[in-house]
């Protein structure tokens, strides 16, 4: 009977809450375990167990208790959705602007590498010491059809082929050099890809918190969110 009245009490108080929210159900249950516990401790100063319930229920506070109590638990996704969202802009600024940094690092890298090159003897020798001291190697190898000269190295460094790119180059006639080297732009690529793809996550995660909380989240709403990102959100958020 004790049990009935406090889960019909509790209900009353949140029925304007989402009950299927995990932070109003663990407030739900905090505040029916709080209200036991109140029961109990009157019962043993002496109250009925029914005198008992109503003055625990009377001492809890009323709707407006509840009330505030529900504004501080949405504050509190709300901001746990901002923190998201700039966790997820600041990822994505990061890796686009490495992503550019790497861009430009390799036009000058190869900038330096024809600098180098062109500026020594045209030796095969000159030649494959230009690409081992302006490309990030991972093997080069060497064959020269006058001499019979035929060469590889390998330097012990473990890439991804996704990583790697690969060189030919024909100091003349007869010399082909080819390179397997570390490609920083296509790493770059990568990482700016990750990093809007988590922009991307947490925005979502960010509007449709928001549009919850505004009671403007269902179906199309989550579809524009999806599909348009923040236009989605805004489209939906400033409908009147």
């Amino acid at each position: 009977m004790r049990l009935n009245k406090l889960n019909h009490f509790v209900r009353d108080l949140y029925q304007d809450a989402d009950v299927t929210d995990p932070e109003i159900i663990d407030v739900m249950e905090e505040t029916r375990s709080h209200l036991e516990q109140s029961v109990r401790d009157l019962m043993i100063q002496g109250y009925s167990e029914e005198e008992a319930t109503k003055l625990a229920m009377y001492r809890y506070g009323s709707k407006e208790h509840v009330d505030q109590l529900l504004t501080w638990v949405y504050r509190k996704e709300r901001t746990f959705a901002s923190w998201l969202l700039r966790i997820g802009i600041s990822i994505a600024a990061a890796t686009i602007l490495f992503f550019i940094g790497t861009m430009i690092w390799s036009q000058h890298q190869s900038l330096t590498y024809a600098d180098a090159f062109y500026g020594n003897e045209r030796s095969i020798e000159a030649y494959e010491r230009s690409l081992e001291d302006h490309l990030l190697l991972v093997s080069i190898s060497g064959q020269d059809a006058a001499s019979s000269r035929d060469f590889t190295i390998h330097k012990s460094i473990w890439l991804p082929e996704l990583f790697i790119s690969h060189g030919m180059y024909l100091i003349d006639e007869q010399h082909l050099t080819t390179t397997e080297s570390f490609d920083v732009t296509k790493f770059g690529a990568v990482l700016a890809l990750i990093g809007m793809t988590i922009y991307l996550v947490t925005s979502v995660i960010w509007s449709i918190i928001k549009l919850h909380h505004a009671g403007r989240l269902h179906l199309l709403s989550i579809v524009s969110v999806v599909f348009f990102n923040v236009l989605g959100y805004w489209f939906w958020a400033l409908r009147k």
